[in-house]
């Protein structure tokens, strides 16, 4: 049996702010100079930046995703991608949220595969094991297609490597490439903790079986008894991920956070889930051969 005793966290993801200094709610349809789509943010990452994502993989095997939006922010390749014809949308939200003018169209094998390159080149050098892929709902293949161009270009960067991405949705099909989806934005609420088992089963139905939610709720402030409770349920669901956002308190299992009985009661559950591996491998293996949900 594993145990794990000093194991309690395997990754660590971050919103927008890895790879740009700020979002890009507020651009123009034209985009902005100053945007970086493949870059990094020198205050999160500072360069060299692949020594130190390394570092955290190599020494405390603490692996890093990235959220990833479907649409370019930069102006220089907005126009580039429009020259081209690869931008989805010719109206609507100039944010680049569904039907905007900025998302791009995965459905065109020459863009997906400019992607894969330009996405692949910069980041697994670096160490990033992973993407988290937010707000494709523009179409309803991009996040299988999304998807399908980031593990294109792992393959051609190092075959032997599994693909795995968390996706906010998901079509048939998915479930194969390796990309998961979580739930959405859910808030701090024991009524949304309440219907999340609903979720990840009916989600298992529909052809997912890898289904996480946001831990503790997507923004808010939660309390101590609530999100202890939320890492019980995440314990037994497929993917086991908590969410913090920067305006609340941090749902990590700190004491000082949360107090010293949440903290161990928070701990203690992690230590659960980790116990749990092997009985989750053989699981999902079934999921695999027979197709039969995970969680069921």
């Amino acid at each position: 049996m594993h145990t794990h005793k000093k194991k309690k966290c395997d990754s660590f993801i971050s919103d927008f702010e890895w790879f740009t200094a700020r979002p890009d709610y507020s651009l123009p349809p034209a985009g902005s100079p100053n945007y970086t789509d493949f870059g990094y943010n020198s205050i999160t990452f500072p360069a060299p930046q692949g020594p130190l994502i390394e570092r955290y993989r190599s020494q405390y095997n603490f692996r890093f995703g990235g959220i990833r939006k479907p649409r370019l922010g930069n102006s220089a390749a907005l126009v580039m991608a429009q020259s081209k014809g690869w931008l989805m949308g010719q109206g609507g939200d100039p944010a680049g949220r569904p039907d905007g003018t900025r998302n791009i169209n995965y459905t065109i094998a020459a863009l997906s595969a400019w992607y894969s390159q330009q996405n692949s080149a910069v980041y697994l050098p670096d160490g990033v094991s992973y993407f988290w892929n937010d707000e494709g709902e523009d179409d309803y293949f991009t996040f299988s297609l999304w998807s399908a161009a980031q593990r294109a270009g792992l393959a051609a960067f190092d075959a032997s490597r599994r693909y795995y991405s968390i996706n906010r949705a998901f079509a048939p099909g998915a479930a194969r490439l390796g990309a998961i989806a979580w739930t959405g934005d859910i808030h701090p609420k024991w009524e949304d903790l309440v219907n999340t088992p609903g979720y990840v089963l009916n989600w298992g139905l529909a052809g997912q079986p890898w289904v996480t939610c946001d831990i503790g709720g997507f923004k808010g402030q939660s309390n101590a008894l609530l999100l202890t409770r939320w890492y019980a349920m995440g314990v037994f669901i497929p993917i086991m991920r908590v969410h913090s956002t920067a305006t609340a308190t941090p749902h990590f299992p700190f004491p000082e956070l949360w107090g010293a009985e949440a903290s161990a009661a928070m701990q203690a559950l992690l230590q659960l889930r980790y116990t749990l591996l092997p009985y989750l491998y053989s699981l999902a293996h079934q999921t695999y051969s027979e197709g039969t949900p995970l969680a069921r």
